[in-house]
């Protein structure tokens, strides 16, 4: 199975290219604001297992990006919902919970048949 979430668009301001800090910004989806937390660096750093975790998450954060829903298997979305609800952010705002509120909330998707 999977789980499905709308790529929402925030208010929150983001690069538009992350290497070019003069390349100017944009408004973040949420798939931006997934992939920054992700990557995000933590004092105890990361093992190789949860590094391949991210990166398999990450990936499809790539995909979203390009205007598309973001679809998770079941165990990736675990993780996700895990990983964004201890998340510690380093600014204040709405969109924040209301991305952490939607991942946490996200549906199933029905089976193709």
């Amino acid at each position: 199975m999977a789980k499905k979430l709308e790529n929402k668009e925030t208010k929150i301001e983001t690069l538009i290219d992350p290497q070019n800090v003069d390349g100017g910004v944009k408004n973040a989806t949420y798939a931006d604001l997934i992939s920054q937390a992700l990557k995000a660096s933590r004092p105890e750093g990361y093992n190789l297992d949860e590094l391949k975790k991210r990166f398999r998450v990450i990936d499809v954060m790539d995909e979203a990006k390009k205007g598309k829903d973001i679809i998770l298997e079941d165990a990736d979305a675990a993780f996700l919902q895990t990983m964004l609800k201890d998340f510690t952010w380093l600014v204040v705002d709405r969109d924040l919970v209301n991305l952490v509120e939607d991942v946490l909330a996200m549906k199933k998707v029905p089976p193709k048949k």
